[in-house]
């Protein structure tokens, strides 16, 4: 179940394993598993069987049919490529991977590549959502090799492991000539090959080294990794780059967090402009809702139709965050629509969440989403099928040109002034046309589903459900949060630790960095939200658990892995990409504990964590966007319900009819101090640059001896009202300051300051 035993860096792992023969005796399948292959007996059945039949992950499982003797990854392929002296072939992908599949039916499901690879390597597959940080360990190595990146991603490899030769999709004939080629070298020169193993690995050794010195200008990071990416920033299609588009995340909240923590409109505007554009691209699923994985154009209009649940949770949770700062109803519609679309297709009977769903198979990617002209005049009335071809471009079309992926040529609004529609009308004709195609699209075979429940991905999911109960005022959704959360911790928190993954009632691997970090961010999620203390103490306990595992005391850094399984090299340094990687993510958390927690260690974990990553944050601060936002969510945190005192205290900002209220309740037995001639303490004060005024109630006398001189002190519930010098609306103000100390039994915490974006102000 996942990593194995083994001592740290460079050491591998030596157990054996003898790879199933062909025509072996056949291992029962389980029923799920349809056969793909094109070697099958009369009866159907497949002639080839290998081990990964065995396996839970239905990407390896696609594959257990193949000619190739196929292992999954341990320890146990590796010794046998010792033994026998033969270079390792590794195949890293996932379910929903189109070129994956592409490369699976060209290739490994094709005899002469077999006879190759099972004569002259020995063959592994591994499925990248179960084994990321082992995916990581390889993307690094070809960087290093200035190897094409992607997946599937091809190795070529050391009987240890270490790769001499790595790309991405590979034709039959490409792919027949790389093994021969190396194959041969193999045979001939082995030493050049291990040298080049041994260049890399030492390569992956210098990348993942502790570095000493501590981080002094995370705040410089931050502006650089803001430069950086507006030079990317691309300003007629929304995005980054200039070829092929994906969401970018986590690199949207950050700057959106930026935007509004510096009233900086230029960043705001690039932010809403690339939200609107992904809305109303096709990158966005107009009929069923929910995202798309990327698209090969910058315009946004050719996806590759693969949907992951990492994706509908965070940009459902940037859509919430649209939609709390501008009200645009936009911005609603499109985050319930990701909503529906999470809940109705990725959910699983037990309330947790699948992983993906794939894009079609080799010939009909996409099938399932896009339209012919006739499909379309077949299925609407004469008026919704004008309306379709005005709306959604396809006046100038062919009727024989085609399929089309539906994407809006203009938004709703311009549709509506240019063509003189009332917009009621408009409205019903759409939700009618949307209704009707999405009723036609069922009737389609429907892409594969992977039904892979991944801590993280699920505990991305439970934090987005709890931000959309807020912002849409929805209980349900926290409802489903809850219930999702206490599912995946029923299911995947077994008492020596975190499962990572699971498929029905087989579980998979151990849970990785990612895994602790987010599924704890999560509980702490819910505990903001509810206040209930049992939300704490999960992640609190998933919190010590991750120190113990992932911690590596003595050099000062955490391992993406547990300190005890097994990776090639143990990587101790993980970048943020399509989601956080795992060492900003445990950052984030390590913050948000030293707020809640009265254990002293978590500052100084953080503090341990951003100084072992300062040579890499140095050296490209953009690769780190969510480890950036959570530093400056920590110093400047600007959400309109934030907790203080150690959570004794709860502050929220409201909008009010003449500008804002600033709310500050505490708890009995604490107060907060408005004036004392101890100048020591802290007296409450609010700063907004925009306010003409701000009134602050009057305070009462203090009866707790804390202090020998006179104090005046708030108690309970706190109302600041703060008016501002102008009405427009569309400005970005400045965050409201909040400086603040509290006190109670006999002792005062240190002194606060909390910020609120009036943006946010609900």
């Amino acid at each position: 179940m996942g990593y194995f035993s083994k001592p740290l860096i460079l050491t591998l792992f030596w157990l054996s394993l003898t790879s199933l023969q062909s025509h072996a005796a056949p291992i029962e399948a389980q029923p799920e598993l349809s056969v793909k292959t094109q070697y099958q007996h009369p009866n159907g059945l497949p002639i080839y069987t290998n081990s990964l039949v065995n396996e839970i992950s239905p990407y390896l499982r696609q594959h257990a049919h193949n000619p190739i003797e196929w292992n999954s990854w341990s320890a146990k392929p590796l010794k046998k490529a010792k033994e026998t002296n033969r270079p390792v072939f590794i195949s890293i992908g996932y379910s929903t991977c189109h070129w994956c599949h592409v490369m699976a039916e060209e290739s490994f499901d094709n005899e002469t590549i077999a006879t190759l690879l099972n004569e002259r390597f020995i063959s592994i597959k591994i499925d990248r959502e179960q084994h990321p940080a082992i995916d990581s360990f390889y993307m690094q190595a070809a960087t290093i090799l200035k190897s094409q990146r992607g997946w599937p991603l091809t190795i070529l490899a050391t009987p240890d492991g270490m790769p001499f030769f790595i790309s991405s999709y590979l034709t039959t004939d490409q792919l027949a000539e790389t093994l021969n080629n190396f194959s041969e070298q193999w045979q001939k020169t082995p030493q050049k090959l291990q040298a080049k193993a041994n260049e890399v690995q030492q390569q992956i050794a210098d990348m993942n080294r502790e570095t000493e010195a501590e981080v002094q200008a995370v705040n410089q990071y931050q502006t650089e990794a803001t430069v950086f990416w507006m030079s990317q920033y691309d300003e007629f299609n929304g995005g980054f780059g200039n070829v092929s588009k994906f969401p970018n995340a986590p690199v949207l909240e950050f700057l959106l967090y930026q935007s509004l923590l510096n009233s900086d409109s230029n960043l705001y505007d690039a932010i809403l402009h690339t939200l609107n554009a992904m809305m109303n691209g096709a990158i966005h699923d107009q009929l069923d809702g929910g995202f798309h994985r990327y698209t090969i154009d910058p315009e946004w209009q050719t996806p590759h139709f693969e949907k992951m649940l990492y994706d509908q949770a965070q940009l459902a949770r940037l859509y919430c965050s649209a939609y709390a700062i501008t009200g645009d109803p936009e911005y609603s519609r499109t985050l319930r629509s990701t909503l529906q679309f999470i809940e109705q297709s990725l959910q699983a009977p037990n309330m947790l969440f699948y992983s993906a769903i794939d894009a079609g198979d080799k010939e009909n990617e996409g099938a399932y989403y896009q339209w012919y002209r006739s499909e379309l005049a077949s299925a609407l009335t004469e008026e919704e099928f004008d309306l379709t071809t005005e709306y959604f471009g396809l006046n100038n079309q062919s009727e024989f040109e085609g399929p089309y992926t539906l994407t809006p040529a203009i938004s709703p609004r311009e549709y509506i002034l240019e063509n003189g529609i009332n917009t009621h009308r408009f409205i019903k004709l759409l939700k009618s046309i949307k209704a009707k195609l999405a009723t036609q699209r069922k009737l389609r075979p429907h892409p594969h589903i992977d039904k892979k429940i991944i801590t993280s991905w699920n505990a991305i999911t439970i934090s987005m459900l709890g931000a959309a109960a807020k912002c849409l005022d929805d209980p349900d959704h926290l409802i489903t949060a809850k219930q999702t959360a206490d599912a995946l911790w029923s299911k995947h928190k077994v008492s020596h630790g975190l499962l990572r993954d699971s498929v029905k009632n087989r579980t998979g691997a151990w849970g990785t960095l990612e895994d602790y970090a987010q599924f704890a961010l999560s509980n702490l999620d819910l505990y903001d939200l509810t206040q209930e203390k049992r939300w704490l103490k999960r992640a609190e306990i998933l919190t010590q658990e991750l120190v113990d595992k992932f911690w590596d005391q003595s050099k000062k850094r955490l391992f993406l892995t547990e300190k005890q399984h097994l990776t090639p090299f143990n990587l101790s340094s993980q970048t943020d990409s399509a989601k956080p990687g795992g060492h900003s993510l445990a950052y984030g958390l390590f913050l948000r504990m030293s707020t809640v927690s009265e254990d002293l260690r978590y500052p100084e974990l953080a503090k341990e964590l951003l100084n072992s990553l300062s040579t890499q944050l140095k050296q490209s601060p953009e690769q780190f966007s969510h480890l950036l936002k959570a530093h400056l969510a920590a110093q400047y945190p600007i959400g309109s319900i934030q907790s203080f005192a150690k959570g004794s205290g709860l502050a929220s900002l409201e909008k009010s009819e003449t500008g804002f209220k600033l709310a500050l309740n505490i708890e009995p037995g604490w107060h907060l101090t408005a004036t004392s001639a101890d100048q020591k303490l802290k007296g409450l004060k609010i700063k907004a640059s925009w306010a003409k005024k701000i009134d602050l109630p009057k305070p009462k006398k203090s009866t707790q001896q804390l202090s020998s001189a006179p104090m005046w002190v708030y108690q309970r519930q706190t109302e600041i009202n703060l008016e501002p010098n102008q009405t427009n609306t569309t400005v970005l103000l400045d965050p409201i300051q909040v400086e603040l100390q509290a006190c109670g039994n006999n002792v005062c915490l240190a002194p606060e300051t909390l910020y609120f974006s009036p943006r946010l102000a609900e």
